[in-house]
């Protein structure tokens, strides 16, 4: 997949989750009940949400402690203009020359239309010497998988976004891109993580 490709394929992605997060219906609101457990017991859901959790943070891919390269507050349709910003940067396209690296893509402060977003398209900060601004991540068990490692078409990409829980507060969305030799993206990776 060429560049120009995996760039229409992100905005194809975010314009699709946004014409469905724009017609979800609104949440209920939730009813408080006082809940009287014992201590030592645990709940039903609680036991088998235990594996579920422990089965997320095997699932993680490796993220670094920062990454560093172009962050903006954007509209989604103009991410095509990020990621040549991106590329265009002389440190990015000398450590791509040496060897391809993941491309970390974080979306974060996602407006309530889903029509924009704070979006930083960087590496890990320490392949990239000394930087004036990086993003800090969590760490890796803390991120809840979407999709795992693979080559995914745009429909899939999409519903790996329906994955996500817009019931919970969203902190940040991570995308992770592998590019070979030549710059063509080879595989993907989704995460999301909850405040």
């Amino acid at each position: 997949m060429s560049l120009s490709k995996s760039l229409l394929t992100t905005v194809a992605i975010f314009m699709g989750v946004w014409f469905l997060l724009l017609f979800q219906p609104a949440p209920l609101e939730a009813r408080i009940t006082e809940n009287k457990v014992k201590p030592n017991q645990a709940t039903k859901a609680q036991v088998t949400k235990a594996p579920a959790e422990q089965r997320n943070i095997s699932k993680s891919t490796f993220t670094p402690k920062a990454i560093a390269g172009v962050t903006k507050r954007v509209r989604f349709s103009e991410i095509p203009n990020l990621w040549d910003e991106f590329f265009k940067q002389s440190r990015v396209r000398a450590l791509f020359s040496a060897s391809p690296q993941p491309v970390f893509v974080m979306y974060q402060d996602i407006s309530p239309d889903y029509t924009e977003a704070t979006i930083t398209i960087g590496v890990d900060a320490r392949k990239l010497g000394k930087v004036n601004t990086k993003v800090e991540l969590p760490l890796s068990s803390e991120l809840t998988p979407l999709l795992t490692k693979g080559s995914y078409t745009q429909k899939q990409l999409r519903k790996g976004w329906q994955k996500i829980n817009y019931d919970k507060p969203i902190d940040f969305v991570l995308e992770v891109n592998f590019f070979d030799a030549d710059v063509k993206l080879k595989a993907s990776e989704l995460f999301v993580h909850y405040q």
